[in-house]
């Protein structure tokens, strides 16, 4: 299974596209299919973040990136499942497995100290 990187966007998508451009001017090195797999969602209704934050607005912006967060998951749930049914886990194992990386990867905060740096190259 080739890794997949999920990108959610949301501040516009011309702010979407210019990201996922850089990504790959800096990581592509040769032929294009060298470049890493994404998903990108990108939800141009999301407020300005700081508009909607000075404004007191905040809720404004967190409810869609809750809504892509969600949709993230979803979209990575199955191919963790299969992974791991693949390491020949049990159904029920494998689906537990997958429920509490999913619990753990947001109750614990990961997703805020992800940082490139640290990251595969």
């Amino acid at each position: 299974m080739t890794p997949t990187l999920g990108i959610v966007g949301g501040m516009g998508p011309l702010a979407s596209a210019a990201f996922l451009s850089t990504l790959y001017e800096l990581t592509v090195d040769g032929a294009e299919q060298s470049a890493p797999a994404c998903i990108l969602l990108s939800n141009p209704a999301v407020p300005d973040r700081t508009e909607s934050v000075l404004g007191g607005r905040g809720e404004a912006v967190l409810s869609p990136l809750r809504t892509a967060l969600e949709t993230l998951c979803r979209t990575y749930w199955y191919p963790l499942y299969a992974y791991l049914r693949r390491q020949g886990r049990a159904p029920h194992d494998a689906q537990d497995l997958t429920q509490g990386f999913f619990a753990r990867l947001l109750e614990k905060g990961y997703l805020q100290s992800a940082a490139r740096e640290n990251g595969r190259r």
